[in-house]
């Protein structure tokens, strides 16, 4: 912390910034520190690292990887396992797996195998298949789609449509629409 205020010293210093009074002064709001130093003063370091409320973070939003449609307007995704399949659309998404899931069971007492969740996160099962596409594959990353935002990560997927913030999250073991 003394490095930082000895850079804000000098930035202070070289910008001119003196006080009426010809003494160091400083403000806060809270969230940000002025100080203000006249020149060949020495300012001692009083503050904590982090102002009480504040919680500092090094994180940035994840650049999206924009993910082209083809020729009929979708994208087919793989997840990083492979194991499911998604076919993104403007109006919904919808997912296969094996039979090997925590999915729900259909009324014969077999897994659904697919599911299809449109923007406004309404959900349809089924025991269809996407058929022979064999989709992009994706690693653990943030990406765009036809107007949805794909968050592929360990735990699932994520599918939150743009424009209504609804979706679905997707893993072996559930899907959660929202």
């Amino acid at each position: 912390m003394n490095f930082l205020v000895a850079v804000l010293v000098v930035v202070a210093v070289s910008a001119g910034c003196v006080s009426t009074s010809g003494t160091p002064t400083a403000e806060s709001d809270g969230t940000t520190v002025t100080v203000t130093v006249a020149p060949s003063t020495t300012v001692q370091d009083t503050t904590s690292a982090t102002p009480t409320g504040v919680t500092p973070t090094t994180t940035q939003a994840p650049v999206a990887q924009e993910l082209p449609p083809n020729e009929r307007g979708y994208v087919t995704v793989r997840t990083a396992t492979g194991l499911t399949k998604c076919l993104v659309s403007a109006d919904a998404v919808i997912c296969e797996s094996g039979s090997n899931t925590g999915w729900p069971l259909d009324p014969s007492g077999e897994r659904y195998v697919s599911f299809r969740v449109t923007s406004d996160g309404a959900v349809t099962w089924a025991q269809g298949n996407l058929g022979a596409a064999q989709g992009i594959s994706m690693s653990y990353a943030t990406y765009r789609a036809v107007g949805w935002t794909i968050v592929a990560d360990v735990a699932g997927t994520t599918f939150t449509n743009d424009a209504t913030g609804h979706g679905a999250f997707v893993s072996l073991q559930e899907v959660r629409t929202f």
